[in-house]
């Protein structure tokens, strides 16, 4: 019973490849890392409550290949490293906001085709990659607000065929 482990700070990999897996308690603020920790984990369709995850600094991978996965209700507030941390997720259709403290978004949802409406990150001010953020998002309609901080956007929209308006590109970039 994972509500026992409070004192966990690692989680990476830990549920790696759990295809049944199907419900996850809420992630303890006592964690730190989260590095592909529900990678392949085919049959999750909500991620767990990550909001209390005031610790979580690394989320790359964490959810890639999560093919049922549709709903991103929060994440960790604190949260930097954000690479490939949804990539592959196929039927992802609703995210909560990006928080301020991401800096890295390098594939972050490359690959979720049924993604219409990217999130808000109109308060992700630290985020500096960019580069292949929506690849291959094949249904994006809607793009967000580029913050003002991103520096690459290399292929971030590529692949998306059903994109109606560009995002005014920052001068950073």
């Amino acid at each position: 019973d994972m509500r026992n482990c409070v004192n966990l700070i690692n989680l990476s990999q830990t549920f790696y490849y759990c295809k049944n897996l199907v419900n996850v308690y809420p992630i303890s603020n006592y964690v730190k890392d989260m590095y592909s920790s529900f990678f392949s984990c085919y049959n999750l369709v909500n991620a767990p409550d990550m909001s209390n995850a005031t610790n979580v600094v690394n989320m790359r991978s964490t959810f890639s290949w999560c093919n049922n996965l549709q709903t991103i209700f929060s994440l960790p507030p604190n949260v930097k490293y954000m690479y490939q941390t949804f990539s592959q997720c196929s039927n992802l259709t609703d995210i909560c906001p990006i928080p301020n403290s991401v800096e890295i978004m390098n594939g972050t949802f490359s690959g979720c085709s049924n993604l219409v409406n990217a999130p808000d990150m109109s308060n992700a001010t630290n985020v500096t990659n960019m580069v292949y953020t929506f690849s291959s998002c094949w249904n994006l309609v809607n793009a967000p607000v580029i913050p003002n901080s991103v520096i690459d956007m290399n292929s971030t929209f590529s692949s998306c065929w059903n994109l109606v308006n560009a995002p005014v590109i920052p001068n950073s970039v």
